[in-house]
């Protein structure tokens, strides 16, 4: 059972969710087994600095700063350092990476690029963002989702195509989109400039749409139960617990909401001070957040509740964002290029590769033709799914090995003609399944062990 999830869940009283909330800060603090102790990072575009530059901070030693990157390793000098990490996007979803935004002056357009979070393999990723995008990277399904202003929400992948959803009718402009890799959702706050306000979804897949429908997941006057004209002014999802978190000005600050991802359990958590902008680290159920003055970084808890922490960086914060440093590995991979390409490059639905005995694979319909995926290093499965009418030829000098940590491993082909063209190495007993002379694999190179 996921506790974090269950006390959550509509019908547990604050104080089960504080005492959960505690347990998890005394065990983040203080002494504890390496399975719950957590690598929290700050990260922040300061452009205040000349050079600019994104320092990083512990979130348990916020005075130990560290520079990650600075615009000189790739800007020249003389940039205007005001156009410098005008956004910045931590992906964990597997592997840590910061992406950040910036333009070049008079360039027309916004940049995106990636760094490893120890500043290294620093490049430029994207080109051609529309104004100073509010980022959100789906590092496994290369893309990048972000608002044109508030009149557009764009995706724009790693290849460089662009998808633009322009505003429905009624909304007056969007807010802060944040994505649910796991479910493959992307959520965003629209404002209406009266009644109605509240949070609308959009599956990944229905960005291919001829005309993608914004799909409504819940408004703020359904939660309080009257009309407010409240709007929408921050939102950040956690994925690990299902819950949407967001803003909406009040008397002395802001009030915070929270919504569950399928609409249910939405209620106003309470006031809070002004979250000029904020971020989540589901490790620790906290909510970090940036002063008004931009110059400091504090936190509450999931509960409203402040939370001893403050991160005075004495510059000016452009943007900032929070990796958890717990990565979160998949166990089922599905090809999702559409010609061949490395077994370990950027070419699966999530971020990494397949390789262990626990790990899945599908070889899907994402193929446009025929297409090789090479490996030149041993890789292990537990299943291996061919599904698609285009032909895979798995190639390389690298070994596939067929071994499953509880069951037996498995070859399956739903649809298709396929070829191992590597060697594949079966340990134990394995099923494989090829129904019809339709669907066939070459077992030619099948070596047992």
């Amino acid at each position: 059972m996921n506790l974090r999830r269950s006390y959550l869940q509509p019908g547990r009283t604050s104080g089960q969710l504080f005492r959960f909330v505690t347990l998890v800060s005394c065990c983040f603090l203080g002494a504890c087994c390496a399975t719950n102790c957590f690598a929290v990072q700050i990260l922040w575009s300061d452009t205040s600095a000349n050079p600019a530059r994104i320092r990083s901070a512990d979130a348990t030693n916020p005075m130990n700063q560290q520079v990650i990157v600075h615009e000189n390793q790739f800007f020249p000098a003389t940039l205007d350092h005001s156009f410098f990490a005008l956004n910045v996007a931590v992906d964990s979803f597997g592997q840590d990476l910061l992406y950040f935004g910036g333009s070049l002056p008079n360039s027309g357009s916004d940049r995106m690029y990636r760094v490893d979070l120890d500043g290294n393999n620093l490049n430029q990723l994207v080109s051609g963002l529309a104004g100073s995008p509010q980022m959100e990277v789906d590092h496994g399904g290369q893309n990048v989702y972000y608002q044109d202003g508030g009149n557009f929400l764009k995706r724009k992948s790693f290849t460089d195509a662009e998808k633009t959803i322009s505003r429905p009718s009624g909304v007056a402009f969007f807010i802060d989109p944040d994505i649910d890799r796991s479910n493959g959702v992307l959520y965003v706050g629209t404002n209406t400039g009266s009644v109605g306000s509240g949070i609308r979804y959009l599956p990944f897949a229905d960005f291919d749409n001829p005309s993608p429908v914004l799909q409504p997941l819940i408004t703020i006057d359904q939660i309080l139960g009257f009309q407010s004209q409240l709007s929408v002014s921050r939102l950040q999802l956690d994925p690990d617990l299902g819950v949407i978190f967001f803003t909406t000005s009040a008397p002395s600050g802001q009030a915070l909401f929270r919504v569950n991802t399928d609409g249910t359990g939405g209620q106003l958590i309470g006031e809070v001070p002004p979250l000029e902008m904020f971020r989540l680290s589901p490790t620790e159920n906290r909510i970090y957040y940036m002063s008004s003055n931009n110059n400091s970084i504090s936190a509450i808890d999931y509960l409203g509740n402040h939370v001893d922490f403050q991160l005075d960086t004495g510059t000016f914060i452009r943007s900032f964002d929070v990796s958890t440093g717990t990565p979160i590995i998949s166990t089922n991979y599905t090809w999702a290029n559409t010609s061949g390409g490395t077994w370990e490059g950027d070419n699966w639905d999530v971020t990494g590769f397949p390789d262990g005995n626990s790990i899945s694979a599908v070889l899907g319909n994402a193929l446009a033709a025929t297409g090789t995926i090479v490996t030149d290093t041993n890789r292990t499965l537990k299943s291996l799914t061919f599904d698609s009418t285009q032909s895979y030829n798995v190639a390389g000098v690298g070994t596939l090995t067929m071994e499953a940590d509880t069951g037996s491993p498995s070859i399956d082909v739903l649809q298709g003609s396929h070829q191992f063209q590597a060697v594949v190495a079966i340990l134990s007993l394995i099923h494989i399944s090829e129904p019809t002379r339709l669907r066939r694999i070459s077992y030619a190179v099948f070596c047992l062990k």
